[in-house]
């Protein structure tokens, strides 16, 4: 994985310049370099764990500071040398190296702590890696975003490990009660909620009454203990949060859990009148609606959402809005308003493989097969690239269109491919054995 790097970098070395000049001033230099090579390459493990630091240079550099060349100074060294003693487990060497270049003020200083810090970091040396980035902190903001594009793309890879220590770097870089939250949430979403109780205890612990009240309402949850979850909800909101989370999490404990749908639509029209720019309450409403069979208000209070929702992820947010009316209006047999909002739904977000699903479901309500296998095909492309995996009823979909067209192998290969992601699919297995009579 490439970290995202700061404006500048370190000037590179010519080494094989370096070398001319050193032997031509100090042959002894060149002479015991070559020595401190030879001993390097007898041993592989070490030689290994030298990633991305040319052992010529160690070798020749190292040997003698007084007779570096004039435009390789000894703060390139420090950082050279600092690199080498990290990588061979010598951390506390490296960090006395920074902070001898750090001591001098020079400019280059933020980018030797910059790669410095990922180098550790990288290791698994999370301590480390903040305790060296805690010694430049004109690079906090560059930084904080880097760590957390380090930590996403690590989640999208499926790198947990490699996400949590990005993550924890962030919340060590600055500790505060959203970060710890930040934390939590991270921890949930790798089914490690033990983890993400102690995150939430320790954020409580700098956190305002307000907001400890939150987090204790948030451990709940993942206690499911339901009804004390929403106490420690309405106590946050009795309280003066300044945040719409506790009214948003409320309403959902009431509307999912606690059976009690009137007070959660209730809570969930205030945090509107709040904040009509958040996408939750929009999506919970039309939720409730589209259960209760009232499509007539799920298709208002989401068309409302696609309207006001704002902030980073709107057109996200807004492309779900459009994309949930496209299916209500299908079940409306309304396909030609259905299309229209699909196609809004894609143009928000090219990526929202549903709504290609949508506009195959589209053409089967008008008798178009083979644009209905196109668009599907397209969905499970795009879901496959978005999501990694896709479900295998996508797949009975698919094969199911084309056993209507007649392209008999066609649909036994996705009825197939359904089967390979789920060996229990009893619509594939009745579908493949009628093919299977049919043929025979």
């Amino acid at each position: 994985m490439q970290f995202m790097q700061p404006p500048d970098h370190p000037k590179k070395i010519d080494a094989g310049h370096m070398c001319v000049r050193l032997s031509l001033v100090w042959t002894f230099s060149i002479f015991l370099g070559l020595i401190i090579i030879q001993i390097l390459l007898c041993f592989p493990a070490i030689r290994s764990n030298l990633d991305g630091v040319n052992i010529v240079q160690d070798a020749l550099i190292y040997t003698d500071c007084k007779v570096i060349p004039a435009e390789f100074d000894k703060d390139d060294v420090r950082y050279y040398s600092a690199m080498s003693n990290i990588h061979l487990g010598c951390s506390d060497e490296a960090l006395a190296d920074l902070g001898r270049i750090a001591s001098t003020g020079d400019g280059r200083a933020r980018i030797y702590t910059w790669h410095l810090g990922f180098s550790l970091l990288a290791l698994g040396r999370l301590d480390d890696a903040v305790r060296v980035w805690k010694q430049t902190p004109d690079i906090a903001s560059e930084l904080e975003a880097a760590l957390l594009l380090r930590g996403n793309e690590s989640e999208a890879a499926v790198q947990p490990q490699n996400a949590e220590l990005s993550y924890k770097a962030y919340l060590l870089l600055n500790p505060t009660f959203d970060r710890y939250e930040f934390l939590g949430d991270f921890y949930i979403r790798v089914g490690q909620d033990s983890k993400a109780i102690e995150a939430f205890k320790q954020g409580s612990r700098i956190a305002t009454k307000t907001d400890s009240a939150f987090l204790a309402g948030r451990i709940a949850e993942l206690q499911e203990d339901w009804n004390v979850a929403a106490g420690y909800y309405r106590q946050a909101i009795e309280e003066g949060s300044s945040s719409i989370a506790p009214g948003v999490r409320l309403a959902k404990i009431l509307i999912y859990r606690l059976g009690d749908q009137e007070s959660g639509i209730t809570i969930c029209e205030q945090v509107i009148q709040i904040d009509a720019g958040d996408y939750a309450c929009y999506e919970i409403l039309g939720q409730v609606y589209i259960a209760r069979g009232n499509s007539h208000k799920a298709i208002e209070w989401l068309t409302l959402g696609a309207v006001n929702v704002t902030g980073r992820y709107r057109n996200i947010y807004k492309s779900g809005f459009y994309n949930q009316i496209g299916w209500i209006l299908l079940d409306l047999e309304r396909p030609d308003e259905a299309e229209a909002n699909f196609n809004k739904a894609l143009s928000l977000s090219l990526y929202n493989a549903d709504a290609r699903r949508g506009l195959a479901f589209v053409s089967i309500a008008k008798g178009d097969f083979l644009s209905a296998a196109q668009a599907l095909e397209q969905a499970i492309e795009v879901q496959g690239e978005q999501r990694g995996a896709v479900s295998y009823s996508w797949y009975d979909e698919l094969g199911g269109i084309y056993e209507q067209v007649g392209d008999i192998s066609s649909a036994k290969q996705f009825y197939e491919k359904a089967l390979s992601l789920n060996p229990d699919d009893g619509f594939a297995l009745d579908r493949i054995a009628a093919l299977r009579n049919r043929s025979e």
